[in-house]
């Protein structure tokens, strides 16, 4: 450890992600903490999907820290430094300070936002969105752990606040902050003219990538055409010169294994039109230049190689309890459907192993082959729900759509479940008790079982529920035969006591009948009328049943949806 301690800027360069985080444990056991960790972007060699924000947040920072700190230890895998560099000219390209009491132009800052990578939203969740309502400003920088809100009045800045993501509530006021950029670099007018100028260099036509650059937009997958946007492709001297280096593992054996996977990757995407891969020498760091000179750090003895295969089983214990682990590979059966975040559902089709790597394949439709290293085991999970979906396609956008529809959808609801409860809280319900403990005390009696500690607490909160101010929310959920009708049964009670009429909605006629039948005959002996509505009922039986439903004479109404019509 002295080794590294004894000079003011080292870098550690890792084998693959077991070994930095056995050597960040070995760290944390000398109580070393002042440290910074270049990440992995986790993405596919020349994927068309971007790294998520957190990533590329999270490697900008520590490649500024690398570039301005005098003393710093860097921990990095070697694929991490394999993989392409932000320009460090361009860090401070783009930056927006904000200060209490100065004026603020709003449609300058959605310009410039915009311009670096910032998305606009409804509410701010996750670095490098923004939204605006009105006088408020909320801005989650891509340099900052947490999102800022911004008051104005007029065009003047009342006040900056800290809040939380999640609760969206403000919890700290600040006198100023400075944006950073969100990918490195700021998509103005001088960057999209060198980007057109330099890929006019590489490739003989434009397609819809170059086009969507053009106007001003950042793609997904943006970042396999980084060296693009910047006059000299950044560098592993750029950055490291100054640096002792050291090495932890078999790191010449890891790159030479991510070099082989991005020269497969380059070779499959070579022929697509619209999106030309760049180079490999053009957009990584050619692992040569990366090792040219280093010191080998001792390997501990248990993530020692033998026969150049890592026990990597034997150093389990100190990854980090998150990691999907090995055991994971259990939860995938061949010839069945297997979900990639970022490409769909496919047909999970065994290991295979490609130039020493082992990786998972994947069949999508018309026979697209897609092959994931076992390492990056956390983008899978086992399909679950109808088995005669179709396979998504790796040449198409299908996924990427269903995906954001998906995620509209889930805001949708998520938006009507707020306006829900906010309603609830203002609005204020009749609380509803038990006039007669004994009268009460009968009907439980008919219930002829002995009460579950579960199936008892439940009750007791449902009725606690029914007795105060508040509309009550609460989901009951339970396997069939553990009780839930008796507690829709003691419920419907205390409501017909307290002169309230109870809908009961069931999913199928059956399941409906069933029910009116056990209520009807709960209820027999308590002077309480419980009727039926379904389409067995005739025309002339519906209006009756509604007509009593509106004149109070029926307390507890049991159906299927036509109860809704």
């Amino acid at each position: 450890m002295h080794r590294i301690l004894g000079h003011d800027k080292s870098l550690i360069i890792c084998e693959n992600q077991f070994f930095l985080n056995d050597f960040i444990n070995f760290l944390k056991d000398k109580k070393i903490d002042d440290y910074f960790v270049l990440n992995d972007l986790e993405v596919l060699p020349y994927d068309i999907f971007s790294p998520h924000q957190e990533k590329l947040s999270s490697r900008l920072e520590t490649m500024a820290k690398i570039t301005s700190e005098d003393k710093i230890i860097v921990l990095a895998t070697i694929n991490s430094l394999i993989q392409p560099y932000f320009d460090k000219n361009s860090f401070n390209s783009f930056s927006y300070e904000f200060s209490e009491g100065d004026q603020l132009d709003r449609n300058h800052l959605i310009n410039s936002l915009s311009k670096s990578g910032y998305k606009a939203s409804e509410i701010v969740s996750e670095r490098s969105e923004y939204a605006i309502r009105g006088s408020v400003i909320d801005i989650f920088p891509a340099n900052s752990n947490l999102p800022l809100r911004i008051d104005l009045d007029d065009e003047k800045i009342e006040s900056i606040r800290i809040f939380d993501k999640d609760s969206q509530i403000s919890f700290q006021t600040i006198n100023k902050y400075k944006c950073r950029p969100s990918k490195g670099f700021e998509l103005d007018k001088e960057a999209i003219a060198l980007f057109k100028k330099n890929w006019r260099r590489e490739f003989n036509e434009d397609g819809d990538f170059f086009d969507q650059v053009s106007k001003g937009k950042f793609p997904e997958g943006i970042e396999s055409y980084f060296p693009l946007f910047y006059e000299k492709k950044p560098a592993f001297e750029d950055f490291f010169s100054l640096f002792s280096i050291f090495s932890y593992g078999k790191v010449d054996s890891g790159a030479e294994k991510y070099w082989e996977l991005i020269n497969r990757r380059f070779e499959d995407f070579i022929s697509d039109k619209n999106r030309p891969p760049l180079k490999p020498k053009l957009l990584y760091n050619d692992p040569a230049e990366v090792l040219k000179n280093h010191e080998i750090l001792p390997v501990k003895k248990e993530i020692e190689t033998t026969s150049g295969v890592n026990k990597e089983a034997e150093v389990e214990k100190n990854l980090n309890q998150n990691q999907t682990t090995i055991d994971d590979f259990n939860e995938f059966t061949i010839d069945k459907k297997i979900v990639h975040s970022n490409y769909g559902i496919g047909i999970y089709k065994g290991l295979k192993n490609l130039n020493n790597t082992e990786c998972f394949v994947i069949e999508y439709e018309g026979e697209e082959i897609l092959y994931i290293p076992v390492d990056s085991i956390n983008v899978l999970t086992p399909y679950v729900g109808n088995q005669d979906i179709k396979l998504d396609s790796l040449s198409k956008n299908n996924w990427k759509l269903k995906k954001e529809k998906s995620e509209k959808k889930a805001y949708d609801i998520a938006t009507e479940l707020l306006e829900a409860e906010a309603k609830r809280k203002i609005e204020k319900s009749e609380q509803l008790i038990i006039p007669d403990q004994d009268k009460y005390q009968a009907f439980k009696d008919g219930f002829g079982f002995s009460e579950t500690p579960d199936q008892a607490i439940t009750i007791s909160q449902v009725i606690d529920d029914l007795s105060i101010s508040k509309p009550q929310d609460r989901l009951i959920c339970g396997e069939v035969g553990f009780g839930k009708t008796e507690i829709a049964l003691r419920a419907s009670y205390v409501c017909s006591e307290n002169l309230k009429q109870v809908c009961i909605l069931a999913p199928t006629t059956l399941l409906a009948r069933q029910h009116y039948e056990l209520f009807k005959e709960r209820f027999k002996n308590f002077n309480v009328k419980v009727d039926f509505l379904s389409r067995e009922r005739s025309q002339k039986e519906k209006k009756i049943i509604i007509d009593e439903l509106k004149n109070g004479d029926i307390s507890i109404i049991i159906g299927t949806h036509s109860l809704l019509g």
